[in-house]
């Protein structure tokens, strides 16, 4: 028998708990409460061991196992195995052929590790975004303007100076911060090309000013659901920005643990995002009132590409911009 007691009711007792045969030909665990919360377990731990545990006789953790990519630093206790059982757990972790008391005498006989709390602490997937503004220095306007139109290339320091990047969207600013004490989580969204990383990087420096903004790296996938949970333990009223949320979707069951102060800004393409918001909001745990779209990135207002016109012609690259 096992599931999570706290839950149960009459009509769920058959998903929560692993108890009858039905609940087994169900297997419906990998989805359920316990199933996701094992999910993450595996994924933050920086080793795994199984003692005395055969993934022959229990499917449904084999099957979760072979989707977290944790081979690597699990290790199997099982004492002397024949080669049958043993081609079984290679496909898992590392077997190690020792029986438990003889495991035992080991963890009592390895000296206590240091553990150094504050690199235990430190934050990776996660940039704190800066509260100051700079302005572009006096004639360097042109060049930065012509990298960034024709590479690209953004100097995130300048990104809040108008002369730089066309503020968008701005009169949506003083909804953006009621949004905020409204909603859990708000979406940018737009056709590819359209500006989403930039507008992203832009709102998440002006909103640093008031707020506690931090700006997910998605270089760093594994270190997630610990940084998001060492955000939450430790900062007050964070905001968190996540640039193409989808890339995100294995963790999405990360975000139902959050407290009730985090809130979070996405953006991804409107297109995926149909497919995309519903299994962040099911897998997250949020409500259709804890949702809200920002107006999309695909129009450009005349007001925006006045301002546009204008820094081009302020810095004379008529002629040297197509």
């Amino acid at each position: 028998v096992n599931g999570a007691i706290q839950s149960i009711n009459y009509n769920n007792v058959n998903d929560e708990l692993t108890l009858t045969n039905e609940s087994y030909l169900k297997n419906k665990f990998a989805t359920s409460g316990l199933g996701e919360a094992l999910t993450s377990l595996i994924k933050e731990a920086k080793v795994i061991f199984f003692v005395g545990f055969s993934f022959d006789s229990d499917l449904d953790i084999a099957r979760l196992y072979l989707t977290t990519n944790a081979k690597d630093k699990t290790f199997f206790i099982n004492g002397e195995l024949d080669i049958e059982d043993k081609e079984i757990l290679d496909q898992f972790g590392h077997v190690i052929e020792k029986y438990s008391n003889s495991f035992a005498e080991d963890i009592i006989n390895t000296p206590g590790a240091v553990i150094n709390r504050k690199a235990e602490d430190s934050i990776r997937a996660f940039k704190k975004v800066s509260k100051k503004f700079y302005a572009v220095k006096v004639g360097e306007a042109p060049n930065l303007l012509t990298n960034l139109i024709d590479h690209s290339d953004v100097e995130e320091k300048y990104i809040l100076d108008d002369e730089y990047v066309v503020q968008r969207n701005f009169e949506m600013i003083s909804d953006v911060k009621q949004y905020l004490e409204k909603y859990k989580v708000l979406i940018v969204h737009s056709r590819l090309g359209n500006g989403k990383t930039t507008y992203m990087k832009w709102l998440s420096r002006y909103l640093a000013s008031e707020y506690n903004v931090w700006f997910f790296d998605d270089n760093n996938f594994e270190k997630f659901s610990s940084d998001i949970r060492v955000i939450k333990n430790r900062q007050s009223n964070p905001i968190i920005f996540i640039d193409d949320i989808y890339k995100l979707q294995e963790n999405y069951s990360s975000f139902k643990n959050m407290s009730e102060d985090m809130r979070f800004i996405v953006s991804g393409r409107s297109s995926i995002l149909e497919h995309s918001v519903p299994i962040l909001q099911n897998q997250g745990h949020f409500d259709d009132s804890e949702i809200a779209y920002l107006p999309n990135l695909d129009i450009i207002s005349e007001k925006d590409l006045n301002t546009f016109k204008l820094n081009i012609e302020k810095n004379n690259l008529w002629g040297s911009i197509d």
